[in-house]
């Protein structure tokens, strides 16, 4: 993967073809992954993520803001991943805000983000981007 740069505390991937931006580093409040998202081998573009998260012990108040302006049906298992272990940080007493973004007129995105709220535990913060 081009563009990648894994440290204990930073996570950044160049937004690629068919592969959304990532910019986490703990030292923000604000943690974001945006763009398209079909990978060729999801697991291979997302593990790294989850790994992440695993291996990072998430601290006090932590925003993590989705942005996507596709998700095939192997991202969003992959993104439900992600979401599960926020789950799991907040259970370990970190408070973790989502933001799902999506652009008006979007009611796939969106309806992906209403189904996220549903199946877990976490608070999903709906943000329709665009002319109002």
């Amino acid at each position: 993967m081009t563009g990648f740069t894994m440290e204990l505390n930073n996570l950044q991937i160049e937004e690629g073809k068919n592969t959304p931006k990532v910019d986490w580093n703990l030292a923000n409040e604000l943690l974001v992954v945006s763009g398209k998202s079909f990978p060729e081998n999801t697991k291979k573009f997302y593990n790294p993520l989850t790994d992440w998260l695993e291996k990072n012990q998430i601290k006090g108040k932590k925003t993590f803001e989705f942005y996507f302006y596709y998700l095939s049906s192997s991202s969003i298992i992959a993104v439900y991943q992600i979401l599960k272990r926020l789950e799991l940080a907040e259970e370990n007493g970190a408070e973790i805000v989502v933001i799902w973004k999506f652009d008006q007129g979007d009611d796939d995105i969106k309806r992906i983000g209403l189904d996220y709220e549903k199946i877990t535990s976490l608070t999903i913060n709906h943000l329709c981007v665009g002319n109002n």
